[in-house]
């Protein structure tokens, strides 16, 4: 299986980073997880992608980042609504890459086709 280097404090740093690169000094005060999870999609119905949505209210940014797997999947990814003018992109979500999310920015989880696809949240 292939290892994953980058841990979730490693994650902490590259996103304070990275907001505060896009938001100015200071925006980051003290950064707070509201919650870590891990996601597992399989091609199967209700279990094979996330609907698009908001990552809520009160969440100011989000981190997705890739978990290795044994059974290689299809598919899958990221795909993002974001801007004024409203731009769509698509980001493959690999074993080892990170997505940073501002805050109130549609997004979903592309459907696999084969295999699993893992992720932490």
């Amino acid at each position: 299986s292939p290892s994953l280097s980058l841990d979730v404090a490693e994650c902490d740093r590259l996103f304070t980073d990275w907001y505060t690169a896009h938001h100015g000094k200071g925006s980051v005060e003290t950064l707070t997880r509201l919650q870590s999870f891990v996601t597992r999609y399989r091609p199967v119905p209700g279990e094979n992608q996330l609907a698009r949505h908001v990552d809520g209210r009160s969440v100011h940014g989000s981190i997705i980042l890739g978990l290795p797997t044994d059974d290689p999947f299809e598919g899958g990814g990221v795909t993002v609504w974001d801007g004024s003018p409203q731009t769509t992109d698509y980001y493959p979500i690999l074993s080892g890459d990170i997505c940073f999310l501002d805050r109130c920015v549609w997004h979903q989880g592309n459907p696999i086709t084969a295999g699993t696809r893992w992720g932490i949240v």
